[in-house]
């Protein structure tokens, strides 16, 4: 679906951070981060609550300006960018607080994902001209296809007001996906969620990554899933970078367990017992 390719020329980093900072005011909430997100991986952030962890997903996504160093998507420099047009460059997010409307059908809230990657003007759009109708064909023959992706196909008319928490999660993601983006960011995917709808989810990101070429990139507090789930995990602390690495070696990091506790214990809440 997602038109991307491994090919020799593409970048092997999705995306890079080069000694990021971020101020507000005087407070550093964001302090020379750096790390590297590789193409077609799922790669977790976490920390602490007050870590910079939301920060970290603003700034990347051009929410908030970053005060020094680099970020790059696909080997493009993009700090300084507007977020729409990190958007239209191949990077979609979801946000922590839901936003489906309840208003709107599942298909009509996919559609509204549907925008970066609209061509037709007003005009021919309300001419209702033959290329303005084929483009609208052909959106929503593509909001289908992701519907069935996430599992929302059985759900596309009914209301987003009707919905659980775990299929207005989707809907979320589904809408991101409608972007067409090499660069998936969620915040906190499986917050809120039971057992079966974290399992739920998980399988849906392995998918999204196999299955359409997505680069994920995730901030999570559940440490069990991120765990189980990630490639390579990146842990924040007082905006400041303290460990990356493979999961199990950062579950081990004495800098890490000093972070989130700094008590006997950490290890187990890392390893989600």
């Amino acid at each position: 679906m997602n038109d991307v390719s491994m090919s020799p020329d593409r970048p092997a980093l999705a995306l890079q951070l080069h000694d990021v900072d971020v101020t507000f005011g005087g407070v550093r909430a964001l302090q020379s981060v750096s790390l590297d997100v590789h193409v077609g991986g799922i790669h977790a952030v976490i920390g602490p609550n007050g870590a910079g962890k939301t920060t970290f997903f603003n700034a990347v996504s051009g929410m908030v300006r970053i005060s020094g160093g680099e970020v790059l998507l696909n080997g493009e420099r993009i700090d300084g960018w507007a977020a729409n047009r990190i958007a239209a460059a191949g990077m979609a997010r979801t946000f922590q607080n839901l936003a489906v409307f309840s208003n709107l059908t599942v298909r009509q809230n996919l559609l509204l994902g549907r925008h970066v990657q609209t061509r037709a003007g007003w005009f021919s759009a309300g001419m209702a001209l033959p290329s303005a109708r084929r483009e609208a064909a052909r959106q929503i023959e593509h909001v289908e296809r992701v519907a069935h992706l996430v599992d929302l196909g059985h759900l596309l008319d009914s209301g987003g007001g009707d919905l659980s928490y775990g299929d207005r999660k989707r809907v979320e993601i589904g809408r991101a996906l409608c972007m067409e983006p090499s660069v998936l960011l969620l915040d906190e995917p499986v917050a809120g969620m039971n057992s079966t709808e974290t399992s739920r989810m998980a399988k849906l990101m392995r998918t999204i990554r196999d299955e359409m070429d997505i680069t994920v990139l995730l901030v999570e507090h559940d440490m069990g899933m991120v765990m189980r789930l990630a490639d390579h995990v990146t842990v924040l602390d007082f905006g400041r970078v303290v460990a990356s690495g493979p999961p199990a070696a950062v579950q081990e990091d004495p800098k890490v367990i000093e972070a989130y506790l700094g008590v006997k214990g950490a290890s187990d809440l890392l390893a989600g017992h």
